[in-house]
C-alpha cells in the first residue's frame, strides 16, 4: 500500500511540475522578454493620419 502512494504522490507532483513547464514555455501571449528578443512586431491602426490602436503580435 506505501509503494502505491509513492507512486500516486510521484504522479502527482510530475503533473503539477509539467503544467507549470507547459505554461512557462507554451504562452500565446507576448510578454515583455519577447519584445527584448525582438520576437514581436508592433502594428499601429492609423485612422485619418491619426494613431488609434496599437497591437503586438508575434512574429512568423
Amino acid at each position: 500500500m506505501e509503494k502505491f502512494a509513492l507512486i500516486i504522490l510521484g504522479m502527482f507532483i510530475g503533473g503539477v511540475i509539467g503544467i507549470l513547464v507547459h505554461s512557462a514555455v507554451l504562452h500565446e501571449y507576448p510578454t515583455a522578454i519577447d519584445v527584448y528578443r525582438n520576437k514581436t512586431d508592433l502594428k499601429i491602426s492609423i485612422i485619418n493620419e491619426i494613431p488609434v490602436d496599437t497591437v503586438v503580435v508575434f512574429k512568423k
